[in-house]
């Protein structure tokens, strides 16, 4: 999985910031056009279902994928040990995202997401932050 991330980082990322309280990456959406429409399989082995699900339903795919894949790039600077296949975002009905792990929500940390369509990125905010 290790080679995997690092092929994503590689290839995807257009600007990242890190603090001790947050993770900020922006990821460059032709790039994660090209790695899609190529079936990049470092792609497809960190995205679950539920991303590819709520990406497909709901328009703007590439920006959609790209924000859920900033989200799991950042929350492996954070913890490297998971196993990202694992980790999906919910949102709850006001819309507002939190991050899951198999059934449970994960509630040490703080996500926000953005997408416009050149780029999409992720903001993990360490919960010991506020």
């Amino acid at each position: 999985m290790k080679v995997e991330i690092q092929d994503l980082w590689d290839n995807l990322v257009f600007h990242y910031e890190q603090t001790e309280e947050f993770q900020l990456i922006i990821l460059d959406n032709k790039k994660v056009e090209y790695m899609w429409d190529n079936y990049n399989t470092s792609l497809l082995k960190i995205l679950h279902k539920k991303d590819l699900q709520y990406a497909t339903s709901n328009g703007r795919f590439i920006e959609r994928i790209g924000a859920r894949l900033a989200v799991k790039l950042a929350y492996n600077k954070f913890y490297p040990k998971e196993n990202l296949t694992d980790i999906f975002i919910q949102s709850d009905t006001r819309g507002a995202p939190s991050l899951w792990y198999q059934t449970h929500e994960i509630k040490h940390v703080v996500i926000s997401l953005t997408h416009i369509p050149n780029y999409s990125g992720a903001c993990l905010h360490s919960i010991n932050s506020f």
